[in-house]
């Protein structure tokens, strides 16, 4: 995680930077900026994960930067630091999205505190988004003409298959392998390949295999690609080891897919 500290005063830039345990959360670098305009040049150079900002600075206050940084299409997690309790401003931070309104002087474990809420709540919402793309992805795999066990559907999945099964929809295409995904998540090759029959009821393999051919029935719907560069798009290298494999599955071949595609 990156984190961008704003303030027109280089005093409380530096007590920031200087006093709070980065290492312990997580921080890789923080950075800072000393006006409005040197921190959205910044912005436009870099990515920041978490903005720390003052609201009374010159020429921009730190509400109009806020908006400023997610005009840019940045939506960084906010945290003001401000020597303002005023209800006015609390409200109108809370509007924009602020993530945390911490009077001055400020203590360098609110901030701590701060960014350990924070950090758990992107972990629930990270796993809250693979759990319910694994959950897509395993109604596409068991959906379709096959008659396939039920294992699976309707159940919470263990969070580690969850994972697996997003990285081989981001990976299909290249040439994965259980060995290579073991190594991925740091995870016993056996073990991963039990639990993920157990969670799913078909092998890595299996769901890899089965993953692929439906995307590849997605393309001959929806693409004008040709049959043998679906093939390769999808991961495999032999075209008519491809049209074999998706006819077991389908039932029907790729060239009958497009076909009835074609001529509705």
């Amino acid at each position: 995680m990156k984190v961008m500290v704003i303030d027109d005063e280089p005093v409380h830039v530096r007590g920031i930077m200087k006093y709070v345990n980065w290492s312990k959360l997580g921080v890789d670098q923080v950075v800072g900026a000393y006006s409005v305009k040197e921190a959205l040049r910044k912005f436009r150079e870099e990515v920041f994960e978490l903005v720390i900002t003052d609201i009374n600075m010159p020429e921009i206050n730190g509400l109009e930067l806020i908006q400023r940084i997610y005009l840019r299409g940045k939506r960084p997690d906010i945290i003001i630091v401000s020597g303002y309790n005023e209800f006015a401003y609390a409200q109108e931070a809370i509007r924009l999205g602020v993530s945390a309104y911490i009077l001055k002087p400020v203590k360098p474990e609110e901030i701590e505190e701060n960014i350990r809420i924070l950090s758990e709540k992107r972990k629930w919402e990270t796993e809250k988004q693979d759990e319910e793309g694994a959950a897509q992805l395993l109604n596409e795999i068991w959906t379709g003409k096959e008659t396939a066990s039920d294992v699976g559907r309707g159940k919470q999945i263990h969070p580690a298959i969850q994972r697996v099964m997003i990285y081989i929809s981001k990976n299909y295409a290249e040439e994965i392998t259980l060995c290579e995904i073991a190594e991925q998540f740091k995870m016993n090759e056996s073990y991963l390949s039990t639990l993920f029959k157990k969670e799913i009821g078909i092998t890595i393999t299996n769901y890899l295999k089965r993953y692929r051919l439906h995307r590849a029935m997605e393309l001959l719907k929806h693409s004008e690609l040709r049959i043998n560069e679906i093939a390769y798009r999808v991961g495999y290298q032999n075209p008519c080891y491809f049209t074999e494999q998706f006819k077991n599955l389908f039932d029907i071949t790729p060239s009958e897919i497009r076909k009835n595609f074609t001529t509705v």
